[in-house]
């Protein structure tokens, strides 16, 4: 089983940004946790949670990152499927952050295009 379909593993943990949050709306500090504290303290408050819980969101976004890589043994075939198929933008995928896939993208399509043009003769 992978360990992105492994019950006892949060799958949520694939689909978290390097920003700390899964999705770009996403509030770190809801509102119902603000009521609990005074108007006056709670930009302070704001800024010390959202400190944590984006340190904890990025640890959880590690671990899967190191799940994938030596857990799974399909790995290779989510990374191909991630960068040759449709375009998958958000996740750890075959054991690689979108911005990492993302490179890896732009590397194989410039090496693409130098040996295209090295066929033609035009370098």
């Amino acid at each position: 089983m992978r360990p992105c379909q492994n019950p006892a593993n949060d799958p949520e943990d694939w689909f978290i940004e390097r920003d700390g949050k899964q999705y770009p709306d996403d509030v770190l500090v809801p509102d119902s946790e603000l009521e609990k504290v005074a108007f006056e303290q709670r930009a302070d408050y704001v800024e010390g949670r959202e400190d944590l819980l984006i340190r904890d969101a990025l640890r959880r976004r590690r671990h899967a990152k190191d799940k994938c890589f030596t857990e799974c043994s399909e790995r290779f075939e989510c990374l191909s499927l991630a960068i040759d198929g449709p375009t998958i933008e958000y996740g750890t995928f075959g054991g690689y952050y979108t911005e990492e896939r993302r490179e890896i993208v732009r590397a194989r399509d410039a090496r693409a295009a130098r040996r295209e043009r090295r066929l033609l003769g035009v370098d």
